[in-house]
């Protein structure tokens, strides 16, 4: 590449970097339109009214017949499955928007020409494992795009970071002869922002990288209380308050990726993205149930596990009603209300939609600004978690509280990536096996609750 194509490219990409930071801090896509469109908006609202129509329908079949008819209930099914498909496109278009922003902070304060020798010293990374698995495999015309790749590869880091020799063979891609890579640490953060649109759980948390096998988080366990004094009463120490110590390990977590070796003989087959969509899809399905139930035993600990979460159990048998909503809500401590979630699984929030208070009001409602998120439970809002429980009988239905403060993820942040040319052989397929090690645990217990169905 000549000089006047590098300083063209850097040029267009500082352009589109620009477009984008002023699109993002518009609320907009780069494209230039709202969020979620006002298409998306009427979809919500009519589907909303439609739901709240069968409803009325089905009480007043109840009163009139002692049950729902079986046409109602077919049409509230159908109606409540549209309304899940257009929920699901406008958060797919909010989390799109989270994770543009959450991408431009992992480059925060760096230069347009940062963001950019990252962004090409992971792809010359994934282009050199990509060449030197196929060397692996026994392809022709890998082995001098492998050692170009790795060439420039290195002469990036040395003339953009300042590495000497030594200090560049530290940073080596790992030992390609044995089949083991040590992921760039902006792919490891990247990946973690995938995790985060991919497990919407994930997101609600506080998430910490760490080079440590784990991380000590500070965790108040005793509290001052205030006491009345007379003007020339005696002062005596206030106590209570006590100090401890969370220790997060971050537990191991595999993965593995097949690829055909087709792909590997393509020279333009993008492993990166390959690679990494692979990997987002099969760690966030386990984290999140890690995060929701997991044992703590070589996993995360999962916020239904903690002991000290306190909640409202309902007198209704194998479910609940609106007034048990109400009270786990007033039951959340004031400082928490501001940033609160609710959580649940899916077929629960159906339920809910159905619910009205003692005054005939709905307890759910769809968005109604552009710039709001599309529905809310008690005016808060909510993630869908398919790790937590469906309604049966003595089961976690929801949990509502501020889980920023209540749970700690904590990721370290290098990844190891270890191929195997021969165990599929038979399948013409290549291994490849990611290690990554993440943790989670609550520190704040007080920070949520939890609604318990009847028994």
């Amino acid at each position: 590449m000549t000089d006047a194509e590098k300083k063209a490219m850097e040029q267009k990409e500082a352009e589109e970097l620009a477009a984008k930071a002023a699109a993002d801090a518009k609320g907009n896509d780069p494209t230039g339109h709202k969020i979620s469109s006002e298409k998306d908006l009427q979809a919500l609202q009519e589907a909303t009214k439609e739901i709240r129509g069968l409803n009325d329908r089905a009480d007043a079949e109840r009163k009139e017949f002692g049950e729902v008819l079986g046409e109602t209930t077919a049409k509230m099914d159908k109606a409540n499955t549209r309304l899940d498909a257009i929920e699901e496109n406008i958060n797919k278009k909010f989390a799109d928007f989270d994770k543009r922003m959450n991408r431009k902070r992992i480059y925060e304060g760096e230069t347009d020409k940062g963001a950019r020798v990252k962004h090409e010293a992971t792809s010359l990374f994934f282009k050199f494992m990509h060449s030197a698995v196929a060397v692996q495999v026994g392809f022709a015309g890998f082995a001098e795009r492998k050692a170009k790749y790795i060439e420039e590869y290195n002469a990036l880091l040395k003339e953009n970071v300042g590495l000497d020799e030594m200090q560049l063979k530290v940073l080596q891609v790992g030992d390609d002869t044995l089949g083991g890579f040590n992921a760039p640490p902006e792919f490891v953060e990247e990946l973690i922002v995938d995790l985060q649109e991919q497990n919407p759980v994930r997101a609600l948390f506080t998430n910490r990288t760490t080079s440590s096998k784990s991380i000590q988080v500070p965790r108040q366990t005793g509290f001052l209380t205030a006491s009345w004094v007379a003007e020339l009463g005696t002062r005596s120490e206030t106590t209570g308050i006590i100090f401890g110590r969370e220790e997060i390990p971050a537990h191991e977590l595999h993965a593995q990726v097949n690829v055909s070796r087709e792909d590997l003989e393509d020279s333009f087959f993008n492993m990166e993205s390959f690679v990494r969509a692979q990997l987002v899809e099969q760690f966030a399905r386990a984290e999140g149930v890690a995060f929701v139930s997991g044992s703590g035993v070589g996993r995360p600990t999962g916020f239904l596990q903690d002991s000290a979460v306190t909640g409202v159990t309902s007198s209704i048998s194998a479910n609940f009603e609106a007034d048990d909503l109400i009270a786990l809500y007033y039951q959340l401590l004031e400082p928490y209300v501001a940033n609160s979630t609710w959580v649940m699984e899916r077929n629960t929030i159906r339920i809910i939609r159905q619910m009205k208070d003692g005054n005939g009001q709905y307890l759910w409602a769809a968005g109604i600004r552009e710039d709001a998120r599309p529905a809310t439970i008690l005016d808060r809002p909510y993630v869908a978690a398919d790790a937590m429980p469906t309604v049966a009988s003595s089961v976690v239905a929801a949990v509502f509280g501020d889980f920023r403060t209540a749970y700690t993820v904590v990721d370290r942040i290098a990844m190891e990536l270890i191929t195997d040319i021969y165990s599929s052989k038979s399948t013409g397929t290549v291994e490849f096996s990611a290690r990554k090690r993440t943790g989670g645990q609550m520190i704040v217990s007080q920070a949520i609750k939890s609604l318990t169905t009847g028994a």
